[in-house]
């Protein structure tokens, strides 16, 4: 028995008893099979050549061993029950096997797959489009030339393969691993554990206690709500941490590492060299390398430590200790504090001009220099413009121990009274109990 559409948007419907042959013809269709062994071809032919428009058909196979081929355009092919085949060809296509051991070629286009067995098979080609599969299996490796796997229902395994994947999880506690390919990886809710292999991954934990593991390549790892745990591997990673209770875990000569923490406070983990603070964070600390610390908006208090250290504190009225090492010290926006403690250290409390700022240098031990200028691929002073409203306090300007005042512009624009330096009739210094600064001998131009 055979049933057959017409030119337009029909709707057929097979029998319970029979195998039967059903053409959809052009239009956009919906077929049902019911019972039986059926082929169904949604098709969009008429009079032996395809139409002009790719038509989108609906096809039901029902009970029974079903072959059904989607032709042209995006299709939703549902096998239902018992072992059947379906072939999307042309178009996006979604194909959901149903029950039973299916067959599912998504041919050209971006398709979708809906698989609840391992018995399933999915087959496409190389090319052929970006593809995505649903899961509910418990465990389950993407197929071959697919990009994307999202687990559904109580699924916990998904693996990827060697392309670039993005793997989705569910609320079960997920294992998912993303292996070859520079893979993007989401837990979602769960403790999961995340393995990204080789290749650039990004791994984001989600909701819950997770933990992952970057292995080779520049990863990017998210922990997400939860105490996490985060091991980047070889390569320069980058971390992102919302909880004191996060703990990132690194080894020597694996790269350059950045955290970005929003934690209130938060020191940096062992051999991880750059801290940026993000959202209202108030306190970083650096470790014993030669470490990167960014600030953010709050008023900040940034520690380096060991190492030759490079602090920013951008905007904010921030405190920042460079402490051993030769160390460079960027106050920013605001009325920043800044102390360069032992080493020959550069300290800038001022960002471009900052009208109104009134920063406090102090250098510490060790041949210091202050910056208040700068002659370069531009010229600017700082502190300059605002009618002796900001200027920097110098609190311990030894000449004697080699520190020196960078300025911008010419020397025969300054001028020194007492403890007081301006620039043309402008205050931008004080040398607090001193007024041994003499321009020509101890600034930098």
């Amino acid at each position: 028995m055979a049933v057959y559409g017409s030119p337009g948007n029909d709707t057929l419907y097979g029998t319970y008893l029979a195998d039967i042959s059903i053409f959809g013809y052009a239009g956009n269709d919906v077929i049902f099979g019911y019972g039986g062994d059926d082929i169904i071809d949604a098709g969009d032919i008429i009079d032996g050549s395809y139409d002009s428009v790719s038509d989108n058909d609906i096809v039901y196979g029902g009970t029974g061993n079903d072959t059904i081929l989607g032709r042209r355009g995006n299709d939703y092919l549902s096998g239902d029950e018992g072992n059947d085949v379906l072939y999307g060809e042309a178009g996006n296509d979604t194909l959901v096997g149903g029950t039973g051991t299916n067959y599912l070629i998504g041919g050209t286009g971006n398709d979708t797959y809906y698989i609840d067995s391992t018995s399933d098979v999915i087959t496409e080609y190389a090319s052929q489009g970006t593809d995505k599969i649903y899961s509910s299996v418990s465990i389950y490796s993407l197929a071959d030339n697919v990009e994307n796997l999202t687990l559904t229902g109580i699924a916990y395994t998904g693996e990827g393969n060697g392309l670039n994947n993005t793997i989705n999880g569910n609320n079960s506690a997920n294992s998912l691993g993303g292996w070859g390919g520079n893979d993007s990886i989401y837990g979602n809710g769960g403790n999961d554990t995340l393995y990204g292999d080789s290749g650039n991954d990004y791994l984001d934990g989600g909701a819950g206690n997770d933990k992952l593991y970057g292995s080779t390549g520049n990863d990017t790892l998210v922990g997400g709500l939860g105490n996490d745990s985060l091991y980047g591997g070889a390569g320069n990673d980058i971390y992102y941490v919302d909880s004191s209770s996060d703990v990132v875990t690194e080894y020597a000569n694996e790269g350059i590492d950045t955290i970005y923490s929003s934690v209130s406070i938060y020191s940096l983990a062992n051999n991880v060299e750059n801290l940026t603070l993000t959202g209202t964070a108030i306190t970083g600390e650096a470790n014993n390398l030669n470490n990167t610390i960014s600030g953010n908006n709050s008023a900040n208090y940034l520690g380096g430590w060991g190492g030759d250290d490079l602090i920013f504190g951008y905007n904010g009225n921030d405190t920042i200790w460079g402490d051993d090492g030769q160390d460079w010290l960027y106050g920013g926006l605001g009325n920043d504090d800044l102390y360069g403690g032992e080493g020959n250290d550069f300290l800038n409390g001022y960002q471009a001009y900052s009208y109104g700022e009134r920063d406090t240098l102090t250098g510490g031990t060790g041949a210091d220099i202050f910056g208040l200028g700068y002659n370069g691929s531009w010229t600017e002073v700082g502190y300059y413009g605002d009618g002796n409203n900001g200027y920097a306090t110098i609190t311990d300007f030894k000449w004697w121990e080699g520190d020196k005042v960078r300025l911008g512009g010419s020397s025969s624009d300054y001028t020194v009274d007492g403890a007081n330096l301006y620039y043309k009739s402008d205050l931008i210094a004080v040398f607090q109990g001193s007024s041994s600064f003499v321009v020509a001998l101890d600034g930098i131009f």
